[in-house]
């Protein structure tokens, strides 16, 4: 009886352990769109980490947000296809800000 209860304990704290791992991952997936959906300036390299956490919620059914538009967003908010498409000429810094504009309009 004495051994079954012990590896009920270690079952328990196993399991409480991935739970506050998950959890810790959860928070980590939701503060990535809390940012998309709110930042004023986004680098590239800010913007894709963002998305590929926020893709990931898209496939853990934690947001409702299409693999279509995370891939059109990812395609062209690159710095690059950014001031290709523009009709003036402006900086990286505005290109960043541009890119974060879209996000904010196009996740919901």
């Amino acid at each position: 009886l004495g051994a079954i209860c012990e590896q009920i304990i270690i079952q328990e704290r196993k399991f409480r352990n991935e739970l506050m791992e998950y959890a810790d991952f959860e928070d980590k997936i939701f503060r990535a769109m809390g940012t998309l959906k709110m930042a004023r300036k986004l680098t590239t390299k800010e913007f894709l980490e963002l998305i590929s956490l926020a893709r990931l919620g898209v496939s853990m059914n934690s947001f409702d947000i299409s693999y279509e538009k995370i891939g059109n967003m990812i395609h062209s908010l690159g710095t690059a296809s950014i001031i290709s498409q523009a009709e003036t000429e402006f900086s990286v810094d505005d290109a960043d800000r541009m890119r974060a504009q879209y996000v904010r309009e196009n996740i919901e």
